[in-house]
């Protein structure tokens, strides 16, 4: 009798053990899409309050000595703000727009975090299709063909565009409303690359597509034709 209830203790003893171990790993589960939610609203707040310093040390400073360009908007910004990249603290890419028609005519905005998510796709994608066109160019220099992917940094991740060969991609809206894809997808292809892409207007080797997808929006370029794509509707 001793012994059968000794092994009904530990019974218990292991079953409560099972149910604490079970009650913990719950609690994580539920926690961490708090914690990264939290997170996340953190360094949209930490961005926004960033860029607001740095956009009224802009003004005081355009309304003394001006700016000539971006490059000299983006020095004083670095200065001030002791450094470039960090401004966004969730890695957001920050752009520097100019719009002469403005009062202020230099502004900046996250890529991540910017309020009109219109923009923000545009200003992602035309980044992105430049440090495309630097990746082809730099294998077409090593004498090598166009990567099958190229993977460029964007917003604190990394975004991996592929070289397709069909004359367009069936992306033509935000993925947040397509089933195939998932948060942002980019693909690009290059001039006498694939039978679709043998006459294209362009020089042979040089990038003449390129579609950008965020969850939102779309912005699609094509040599000869420019920007379209619902981001720019």
């Amino acid at each position: 009798m001793t012994l059968i209830g000794m092994r009904g203790r530990r019974g218990i003893s292991r079953l409560i053990f099972i149910l604490i171990i079970i009650a913990v790993v719950l609690a994580i589960l539920v926690t961490i899409p708090l914690v990264l939610y939290y997170r996340s609203q953190s360094e949209k707040i930490g961005c926004v309050a960033a860029l607001d310093t740095a956009t009224r040390q802009m003004a005081d400073k355009f309304l003394i000595d001006g700016f000539k360009d971006a490059s000299e908007v983006k020095a004083w910004v670095t200065l001030v703000m002791n450094g470039w990249d960090d401004l966004c603290p969730g890695g957001g890419n920050v752009y520097i727009i100019h719009d002469e028609s403005a009062e202020m005519p230099w502004r900046l905005v996250c890529g991540m975090h910017g309020e009109d998510k219109k923009e923000c796709c545009r200003l992602n994608a035309s980044w992105a299709l430049g440090q495309v066109r630097e990746a082809v160019k730099k294998a077409a220099d090593d004498g090598k063909d166009p990567p099958e992917k190229i993977e460029i940094p964007l917003n604190g991740k990394t975004l991996e565009v592929k070289l397709t060969d069909k004359r367009m991609t069936d992306v033509t809206r935000g993925t947040g409303t397509m089933m195939d894809y998932d948060g942002t997808v980019a693909f690009y292809a290059v001039a006498g690359y694939g039978d679709e892409w043998r006459s294209t207007g362009a020089s042979s080797g040089t990038v003449c597509y390129f579609c950008f997808a965020d969850p939102n929006y779309c912005a699609s370029w094509l040599v000869g034709k420019g920007w379209t794509g619902d981001a720019y509707s």
